[in-house]
């Protein structure tokens, strides 16, 4: 286990240490690291972000102010992070005037922002690109401070690790509250009832809020289920929802959340994607339905992380109807 000395402050694989307190929790880390380089760098404000779709999302914050909260949405594009990661101008900025790729961003005018010091957060598995650690103040800062970057950039990275080792316990915890679902089961389809369906949004909005999770909800309409139950029977009709579910469940992540919330009508929640991705997923599942001849209304909506979840299923379930008239308007 590598282990790096910051005078009485030091790091490891597993764990960070900051004046003699281990932690192991993100939220205590962050906290705990923010304040460290609050005090080391002179910087007052820190923050650890995350970038999402077109977003800055900031995860945690020190900013007793309020200027800048957890839990705030910026746009990525207007952001001096997103400039310093695309090579536009340096990750420390003692003279942020000096520097134009930076000064003439409007949020920098608005904020006043005088000094920035950051640096990327980047995934070991794949090098994509996480969020960044990044601090702002409002007066010019000392050239010396530059000598700090190695010890950011360690603290980033195992803030990075960190934050990564909670989302796989999140993934553990979410397989074990799929063994426990009995009483939220649907018994036909073996997914999620209504019941079930509700409660595990409860538990992902808290993670979501938290961690700045994307995720996308999906509403699943089986259009010609009351058709088959009227001319085949209810047993053929149960075939065809067995069969739709099967569709479900194959084309999608164990850690997605598939429920069926009425008669022929099915919910997801896919996790941890953005809005390419979940196209992706979108057009994959009509086409899926498509070539097993389930005919399907399917509504879509990525979740913005400044509205209730409620609202993003509620948006869902529209675009699914919207899709269900135009499938009538065209039919034969």
């Amino acid at each position: 286990m590598n282990t790096v000395n910051l005078d009485i402050h030091s790091v490891d694989s597993e764990k960070i240490v900051v004046q003699g307190k281990s932690y192991k929790n993100f939220d205590e880390a962050v906290k705990a690291v923010l304040d460290f380089l609050k005090q080391r760098t002179g910087f007052n404000l820190w923050v650890f972000s995350r970038k999402v779709d077109s977003n800055l999302i900031v995860v945690e914050s020190n900013d007793n102010s309020g200027l800048i909260k957890s839990g705030d949405t910026f746009p990525w594009a207007d952001s001096i992070c997103a400039r310093m990661v695309a090579g536009e101008g340096p990750c420390f900025a003692p003279i942020l005037s000096e520097v134009k790729a930076y000064s003439e961003i409007p949020l920098v005018k608005q904020m006043n922002i005088q000094a920035y010091v950051g640096v990327p957060i980047f995934l070991e598995q794949d090098q994509k690109l996480l969020g960044t650690l990044c601090g702002i103040d409002f007066e010019n800062k000392s050239e010396i401070i530059g000598k700090e970057i190695p010890i950011i950039e360690i603290m980033a990275s195992l803030l990075g690790a960190i934050f990564m080792q909670e989302q796989k316990i999140i993934e553990q915890s979410r397989a074990i509250e799929s063994l426990r679902k009995e009483a939220e089961t649907d018994q036909l389809t073996g997914l999620l009832n209504r019941r079930g369906w509700e409660t595990r949004l409860s538990k992902e909005e808290a993670r979501i809020k938290r961690y700045g999770t994307p995720v996308a909800a999906m509403i699943i309409d089986l259009n010609d289920l009351k058709k088959i139950n009227d001319t085949e029977g209810h047993e053929a009709g149960d075939k065809l929802i067995i069969k739709a579910a099967e569709c479900l469940k194959s084309n999608l992540r164990s850690t997605d959340i598939i429920a069926r919330i009425g008669g022929d009508e099915f919910a997801v929640l896919v996790i941890e994607v953005e809005e390419r991705e979940a196209k992706v997923v979108f057009e994959r599942l009509l086409s899926k339905f498509n070539e097993q001849n389930i005919n399907v209304a399917i509504g879509m909506a990525k979740h913005e992380p400044t509205r209730p979840l409620t609202e993003t299923i509620k948006e869902a379930d529209k675009a699914m109807y919207l899709m269900k008239s135009r499938n009538r308007q065209i039919s034969p």
